[in-house]
Parts: C-alpha cells; structure tokens; sequence
C-alpha cells in the first residue's frame, strides 16, 4: 500500500522523485515540492549526488592512504641510499664509508 499525501488526500509513491535521473538543480526543485505537497511545515536543504556522498567519506581516507605511500616511498628511498653506501664502503673503492683521513684508525 501507497503511502498517502496528508494535505491533498491523493496518493503518492515512495518513488516520487524518480531514480535521480536529471541535473541537481531540478532534481532539488523536484524534492522542494515533494516536500511541500506532503507538509508545508518542512525545509529541504543539504541535497547531494550520491557520487558527492561516496568522495566525501572517502576523503579521509585517500589522504590518509597517500600519506602512508609517501611515507613508505621515502623510506624505501632512505633505506636504498644506506644500502648503496655500505656497500660501497666495502667495495674497496675510492669513497668508501671508513676510508680517508677522517676514519677510524
């Protein structure tokens, strides 16, 4: 059974404004008067696509994941220079980690 329209009498479907076909601004219009039909007394305000719903509880998210992944990139980075300079120290060539003046003696 169809949920009936308090101020005219007549009635209404749950589906009213459709599966959202059509721009925001007449989909808003389309709500406002929904609304209005069915109390008066009522505001609608706050109307978002559902594609603006999804990207905004993903927010925190996706920046949380890129802080993460530029954290790990620049761990990776560190960690390969320390490798390449050990092993270059080792190596027994010209540059190496103990050699020079300032080493260990």
């Amino acid at each position: 059974m169809e949920p009936s329209c308090h101020n005219e009498g007549e009635k209404r479907s749950r589906n009213d404004l459709g599966r959202g076909e059509g721009s925001l601004p007449r989909l808003e219009a389309r709500a406002h008067r929904a609304v209005g039909r069915a109390d008066p007394q009522l505001a609608v305000s706050g109307l978002r696509t559902l594609a603006e719903l999804v990207d905004h509880s993903l927010r925190q998210f996706r920046v949380r994941a890129r802080t993460i992944s530029g954290s790990s990139q620049a761990a990776l980075m560190l960690a390969a220079m320390g490798s390449a300079g050990s092993w270059r120290g080792h190596g027994g060539g010209s540059g190496g980690v103990l050699q020079g003046s300032g080493g260990v003696r």
